[in-house]
């Protein structure tokens, strides 16, 4: 018998849209995000270690499904054992005879539609103007994952070495956005790599997938893969050379507030879709490093909320759920300074 909320599949296949990979003072751990152009659903493949030395390289070669995480995570997959989760989660079988994987070609997304895929951007503005808050949607992993697809052209990019930050200009059919990422330990060669194809060294760009967010009515995009007319690249699973970008690059579309206030709530929602209870040390850390950022930069409202929520953590009997419930609730009250700002 199976067990309650999840579903076994006995044949499905699978499109990678993207890998992020992340570590703490425990170990490491990879999120791969696939498609199933079948239904036009996402999923993501999850899996932590514990490690004693956690890099990329380290990471990259662990297995999932019986595969190297920088093969699989940038993979077609066709497999006949699966189980999926009602939160998107997926467990993928790594038996040979039973999954097969397959390179991304540039044509692995055209399978792909709306909600998921948007071939411009005002379509993708209207739907995240009508849909609810991150946090009131279903009990999904994904809710803020998109796909921008169609004639992808850079107007401009560079590094802000503030904020360690690859920002770019880009347009979709004449219609502009942002595309932001930042620079980690972890994932040392995504920036290099991401600014080698804004350069246009491995041809043009169709396609790029991610986190989006809406900012001041400007769709912002934090990239985990960029399909161009040669194949797709995952930007997380690939090595490349160091290269050299301009900097103090920075978009004039976003405001002191709304870039602070996007950086907290993308903090804020990834405690939510990890969860609170497993992320021990490392969340007391992030939260007070949060607070002096946000009090130093005059959001003393915010920083006194979020020091409030940091007290509950240092309870002998920590209420998680009563935690989970707070930190939702501040993503809401952000959520409404930004669209008011």
């Amino acid at each position: 018998m199976g067990v309650t909320g999840e579903t076994e599949l006995s044949h499905l296949q699978l499109v990678s849209l993207g890998m992020n990979l992340w570590s703490d003072e425990s170990g490491g751990g990879a999120d791969i995000v696939f498609a199933d152009p079948k239904t036009q659903t996402t999923m993501i493949l999850k899996e932590d270690w514990k490690l004693s030395k956690t890099n990329w390289g380290t990471l990259t070669s662990k297995l999932i499904a019986g595969r190297q995480i920088k093969l699989l995570g940038a993979s077609q997959v066709t497999t006949k054992g699966a189980v999926r989760k009602a939160n998107g989660a997926i467990k993928i079988s790594g038996k040979k005879a039973m999954t097969d994987i397959f390179p991304l070609s540039a044509k692995s997304w055209d399978y792909l539609n709306k909600p998921l895929k948007h071939d411009s951007v005002k379509s993708l503005v209207e739907y995240i103007s009508t849909s609810n808050p991150e946090f009131a949607k279903e009990n999904h992993l994904l809710k803020s994952f998109y796909l921008l697809s169609g004639k992808i052209l850079v107007e401009d990019f560079g590094f802000d070495p503030g904020s360690q930050t690859l920002y770019a200009t880009v347009t979709l059919n004449d219609e502009p956005f942002i595309m932001a990422l930042p620079h980690r330990a972890i994932s040392p060669h995504a920036v290099d790599l991401a600014a080698e194809i804004l350069n246009g060294k491995h041809s043009e760009i169709s396609g790029i997938s991610g986190n989006v967010s809406l900012v001041d009515g400007k769709i912002f995009i934090e990239p985990l893969a960029i399909m161009t007319e040669s194949r797709g690249f995952v930007l997380q699973a690939e090595e490349t050379e160091k290269v050299s970008i301009e900097s103090l690059y920075e978009p004039s579309s976003e405001s002191d507030f709304n870039q602070l206030t996007k950086e907290v709530l993308n903090f804020l929602s990834d405690i939510v879709v990890r969860g609170v209870k497993n992320q021990g040390f490392s969340l007391k850390s992030r939260i007070s490093e949060l607070i002096d950022i946000l009090k130093n930069s005059g959001f003393e409202l915010i920083s006194n909320e979020l020091s409030e929520i940091s007290k509950k953590l240092q309870e002998p009997k920590v209420n998680y759920h009563l935690l989970l419930s707070s930190f939702t609730l501040l993503i809401f009250e952000l959520q409404k300074s930004t669209n008011n700002e």
